[in-house]
């Protein structure tokens, strides 16, 4: 967990737009650089195996390896984690996602697992798919109602 998170800090701070070179002196002067990073450890655990992260608002979803998934409370410094069982085992998550109102995760492999945030909060099984080749790995939303899932080819 800890090597995955500072690979996320350095990848959003190593981010170069294509125009960055092309602004003039005066732009550069009103911008604000970082002059240091300072990676600070926010959970240890050899257990957990984190395959997804979401950052939502001030806070960093999570979903990862036996059926494991969480929230951290940046405002309080604090974790939520929780377990989701499907038919006495434990799903493999390997993407999330979030609307305004919702988070989902999805797990990989047979069968593909899709859970949502429900009316208690607590996640509730929205989607359901059986097969031998069912391998999905990623999840995205582009407004709140619309979305896809996507996974390694199945066939050809």
């Amino acid at each position: 967990m800890k090597k995955l998170l500072c690979l996320f800090i350095l990848f959003i701070f190593s981010c170069k737009s294509e125009n960055e070179s092309e602004t003039t002196s005066e732009e550069n002067e009103r911008r604000s650089f970082i002059s240091d990073v300072e990676v600070q450890p926010i959970l240890e655990d050899d257990s957990l195996n984190v395959r997804a992260i979401k950052v939502i608002g001030n806070n960093l979803a999570f979903a990862g390896n036996n059926g494991v998934y969480g929230l951290y409370n940046s405002s309080e410094g604090s974790w939520k984690t929780n377990v989701q069982e499907y038919n006495g085992t434990t799903p493999e998550f390997r993407a999330v996602a979030s609307t305004a109102n919702d988070f989902f995760m999805l797990s990989v492999g047979n069968p593909a697992l899709l859970y949502k945030t429900g009316e208690n909060g607590e996640m509730e099984l929205v989607y359901k798919e059986e097969g031998e080749k069912v391998f999905y790995d990623a999840l995205a939303f582009w407004n709140d109602r619309e979305g896809i899932a996507m996974g390694d080819p199945s066939d050809n």
